[in-house]
């Protein structure tokens, strides 16, 4: 399944903003949009930073790889799932919605966006 319909399906399934898969660096590689106001492209610049600091962190803590980072405002829930290569996926949800059911959904469908990562 090609990426944009499995992110169409991950925003849909758990009434995210928008989800992206963006590389190491932060650069948009597919992305599908719901209704948000925010700008994923600038935010996964912003996320790659971060990931990147938060990677180091993880290194030097020797505790095993990074595979998920949450962060939390008063207005969004920002969700990154490591994936392979050094991508990663980038969600957005409203401050009250469903986290648990976007990480779920994010686990149970990991092999098919690794599987749609690598067509890309």
């Amino acid at each position: 399944m090609p990426l944009n319909e499995l992110l169409r399906d991950l925003v849909n399934g758990c009434g995210a903003l928008s989800a992206l898969v963006m590389t190491a660096d932060g650069f948009p590689l597919e992305e599908f949009r719901s209704h948000d106001p925010f700008d994923p492209d600038g935010c996964s610049v912003a996320f790659a930073i971060i990931l990147k600091d938060t990677l180091k962190l993880v290194q030097s803590l020797r505790s095993g790889s990074l595979e998920e980072l949450t962060v939390q405002t008063e207005k969004l829930r920002f969700v990154v799932r490591s994936l392979s290569g050094g991508a990663a996926l980038l969600l957005l949800l409203p401050a009250d919605g469903a986290c648990g059911k976007a990480r779920y959904l994010l686990s149970r469908d990991l092999p098919k966006f690794l599987e749609a990562l690598k067509s890309a």
